[in-house]
């Protein structure tokens, strides 16, 4: 289901209240909250989780992450996946977590035809990350323990869905992309 938009924004289909900037108006968010050296690590991950919480459909293109592996399809990424990716790391990025998504994740869309999207599960303690996919019908798939990450100890989820079109010259079997979003954009 698509989130209806109209010309002042995007309206919720339940509230029937509008939850985003107008249709062509970037959503402004602070770029980068490690940056301001005036305030705490504590503020600045405030800052960041606070910021990742806030995205909930936009109508800017997604971003294509690209990955040494380009044989594997496409992962294209949401405003709010977009962000994760570029400031996660305690403002470092974390371009290698989806690089695991584009390498491990994605390429179970041949293993799970009839599956449309992955729900994907990041939980970071002390500097530790468990990674693991989903399906919808709630069997886990896809499991990796991360021994060392700059992320911030959080609880997230993102989803992972499946391409229209499907590129048989590149990976017989796969989308030809996968589209990463948070839950609330879609």
């Amino acid at each position: 289901m698509k989130t209806p938009q109209v010309p002042h924004g995007v309206i919720d289909a339940v509230s029937g209240e509008e939850i985003t900037t107008p249709l062509g108006v970037p959503r402004s968010y602070e770029p980068n909250p490690y940056e301001d050296k005036s305030k705490t690590e504590a503020q600045q991950d405030a800052i960041f989780l606070a910021t990742l919480g806030e995205f909930s459909g936009s109508d800017t293109p997604p971003k294509r992450h690209f990955c040494v592996t380009p044989k594997l399809g496409m992962l294209l990424l949401s405003e709010g996946a977009d962000y994760l990716r570029n400031y996660g790391g305690q403002g470092n990025g974390c371009h290698w977590l989806f690089d695991i998504f584009v390498t491990e994740v994605f390429p179970l869309f041949k293993k799970y035809p009839n599956e449309e999207m992955f729900i994907i599960t990041i939980s970071v303690k002390n500097n530790q990350a468990s990674l693991s996919a989903r399906a919808k019908s709630d069997a886990k798939i896809w499991s990796r323990h991360i021994g060392f990450t700059d992320l911030i100890d959080m609880d997230f989820y993102l989803w992972m869905l499946r391409g229209d079109s499907v590129a048989p010259e590149l990976a017989p079997g796969l989308p030809a992309y996968g589209h990463v979003l948070i839950p609330k954009e879609y």
